[in-house]
């Protein structure tokens, strides 16, 4: 019932953000009915003047045929267009969704709590950027201490940096599942020093590790699909602060770059809400 939900939440929220595309539907299939009628009248008007029977209609025949069958080659087009444009924002929306539901624990001073990336959304009261760092051992290691110098920039401009090791290919992914809990997991027995991390106010600790992994899978089935190793590498992905995913990209996070680009936007007297 909860996934059925869901669903028709995600529905819902497409239909809202394209208001007019049941419209458009609606008249792509009103002006392909139209056009059906009228290149029928037009066919039997083309094959009787083929056949001898009012020669003169042939040319208008013709023509209005060849109007008609483009006429519903046009529609064709736009109406898979904007069924390829409903089925990606449909996705989108479900992966956001499913982003949103995913549970960490923060590690600050005076908030410890199990929280969803939901809850640190813009004006919920705890509104951080995601920085969610993910690959294999060593590349995410090599992300947290590069991280620990700049401590107190990244909780001074809202970053939080979620690590997540996982095994060595996208493909391995399915073959073993973990018990959840408040902790970094590790996978297939890669043993891991993120524990040493325990305690840092700007790293967050990842709850429920199996429902991470099956909703970041994709991003690493894409980024193999680049012919790029986010094992081996790393892969960053940053949620903005509306929840937006605002960053992808493959290799060691620059948080000196994250940082700067947050401080001069709120120098600048731009947003620095939405991102």
């Amino acid at each position: 019932m909860a996934d059925e939900g869901q669903e028709m939440m995600t529905k819902l929220r497409e239909e809202v953000e394209s208001p007019f595309r049941k419209v458009r539907f609606a008249l792509y299939i009103a002006g392909a009915a139209g056009a059906a009628v009228s290149g029928l009248v037009a066919l039997t008007q083309t094959i009787a003047a083929l056949s001898g029977i009012n020669v003169e209609l042939l040319p208008e025949a013709s023509r209005n045929l060849a109007i008609d069958v483009a006429a519903i080659a046009v529609i064709a087009f736009l109406w898979r267009r904007d069924l390829i444009s409903q089925n990606s924002r449909y996705e989108r929306i479900s992966q956001g969704a499913k982003l949103a539901a995913l549970g960490l624990q923060l590690q600050m001073a005076d908030d410890s709590n199990v929280v969803s990336l939901a809850d640190l959304r813009r004006r919920r009261g705890r509104e951080k950027r995601v920085a969610i760092v993910l690959g294999g051992k060593e590349a995410v290691q090599r992300s947290l201490d590069s991280a620990v110098p700049v401590s107190s920039e990244l909780l001074a401009n809202d970053l939080l940096v979620v690590p997540l090791v996982i095994g060595q290919t996208g493909d391995e992914l399915n073959a073993e599942r973990i018990t959840d809990g408040p902790r970094i997991a590790t996978l297939f027995n890669l043993q891991s020093d993120l524990e040493s991390r325990e305690g840092q106010p700007h790293v967050a600790l990842p709850f429920g590790f199996n429902q991470w992994i099956d909703t970041l899978q994709s991003e690493l089935v894409t980024a193999e699909k680049q012919k790029l190793n986010p094992i081996d590498d790393g892969l960053l992905i940053v949620i903005k602060k509306n929840g937006r995913v605002g960053t992808r990209k493959v290799g060691a996070p620059i948080w000196s770059s994250l940082i700067q680009d947050v401080e001069r936007r709120r120098e600048a007297g731009l947003d620095v809400v939405n991102i």
